[in-house]
C-alpha cells in the first residue's frame, strides 16, 4: 500500500487547498473529493490529507478491504515511527493519493502543544509537497493546532455552508477565527471563498443567500450553489466523485458547480478576485 515517489514526478508549483467549516456535515468531505477527482482528469497529481478523526475522506477513497489493514496516519508521523512518504497511499481514484486518518488521530493535538501552528501542517507536507499538483486537507469541523495550521498553510480556503443559520454563522466564525490566526501568527491570508451545499429553490435557501450577500461573509461569497440532492450520496456509495455517470438534470447541475469550484482552483492567486472570477465562472 506504501506509496513509492519517483524523483522525475517532482513538481515545485504546488498548491495547497483547504475544505472547511467549524460545522460538520454540510458536505465539506464530498466537495474535497469531487474537486480533487475534477483536477485529477485534468492530469494534475493531487494528495489528500486527512485531518478529520471521523476518516469520512479514507473511508470513500479505500476499498473496504484495505480499510482493515494497518495504515499509517498522522499520529504515527508526529511520533516518529513513520515518514510522512511511507503513510501516503494510493486511493481509488487515478493520480489521487492519500494520507489517511482515523480514530487515532483526534488527540493529534497533543504532539503540538508548544509548536507555532504557521509550520506545522507546512513542515509536515514539506518533504513531499514538490511530488504533487494540489495538496488537499479535509479537516474536520474545528479550531484545533493542527487542523489551524493547515487553514495557515493553504493558498485556498473553501468554506462551504448550507442554508440554514448555524451554518453561516460557522462560517462566520471560520472566517474570523482564520484571520486573526493569521494576524497572530503573520501569514499571509489566504483566498477564501465561499459557496452554498443543498442550495434549493425554497425560500429558505434564497433568503439565505441573501443574508450572506449582506452580511460580512460578503467579500468572500463565490456565489456557487451545489443543488440538494441524493446524488452527492450515491457518488461517494459508487466512488463517482465527480459524477460522470450522472445524467438527470440535478446531477448536471451539481457537476457544473463542482466544475466551478475547480476553476478557482486553476486561477492564479494572484488573481483570485470577485472579478476574475466572475469573467471565469459561466
Amino acid at each position: 500500500m506504501k506509496k513509492k515517489q519517483s524523483q522525475e514526478s517532482q513538481n515545485k508549483n504546488h498548491k495547497v487547498i483547504v475544505f472547511g467549516n467549524q460545522k460538520g456535515g454540510i458536505g465539506k468531505t464530498f466537495s474535497t473529493l469531487a474537486v480533487a477527482s475534477k483536477k485529477s482528469l485534468s492530469g494534475e497529481k493531487i494528495l489528500i490529507v486527512d485531518l478529520d478523526s471521523g476518516g469520512h475522506a479514507t473511508s470513500s477513497l479505500l476499498p473496504e478491504s484495505d480499510l482493515d489493514t494497518n495504515f499509517q496516519t498522522i499520529l504515527e508521523i508526529s511520533q516518529g515511527r513513520v515518514h510522512i512518504e511511507e503513510a501516503i497511499i494510493s486511493s481509488k481514484i487515478s493520480r489521487v493519493d492519500l494520507l489517511p486518518a482515523d480514530q487515532r488521530i483526534k488527540n493529534i493535538d497533543d504532539f503540538y502543544v508548544n509548536k507555532n501552528p504557521a509550520f506545522i501542517a507546512k513542515n509536515m507536507i514539506k518533504d513531499i509537497a514538490s511530488f504533487y499538483d494540489l495538496i488537499f486537507f479535509d479537516v474536520g469541523p474545528s479550531f484545533s493546532r493542527v487542523i489551524s495550521s493547515a487553514y495557515l498553510a493553504a493558498d485556498i480556503v473553501f468554506i462551504p455552508i448550507t442554508p440554514d443559520t448555524y451554518s453561516i454563522e460557522a462560517a462566520t466564525c471560520t472566517v474570523q477565527s482564520l484571520l486573526d490566526a493569521c494576524f497572530e501568527w503573520r501569514v499571509q491570508i489566504p483566498t477564501i471563498k465561499i459557496f452554498f451545499n443543498r442550495f434549493t429553490t425554497r425560500n429558505s435557501s434564497l433568503f439565505a443567500e441573501e443574508f450572506v450577500k449582506k452580511s460580512s461573509l460578503a467579500k468572500f461569497y463565490s456565489g456557487i450553489k451545489l443543488p440538494e440532492t441524493t446524488t452527492a450520496l450515491h457518488a461517494i456509495n459508487q466512488k463517482d466523485f465527480f459524477l460522470k455517470k450522472v445524467s438527470s438534470e440535478t446531477g448536471r447541475e451539481l457537476r457544473n458547480g463542482i466544475e466551478n469550484l475547480a476553476k478557482i482552483v486553476s486561477l492564479n492567486n494572484k488573481i483570485l478576485n470577485r472579478g476574475a472570477l466572475e469573467n471565469e465562472i459561466h
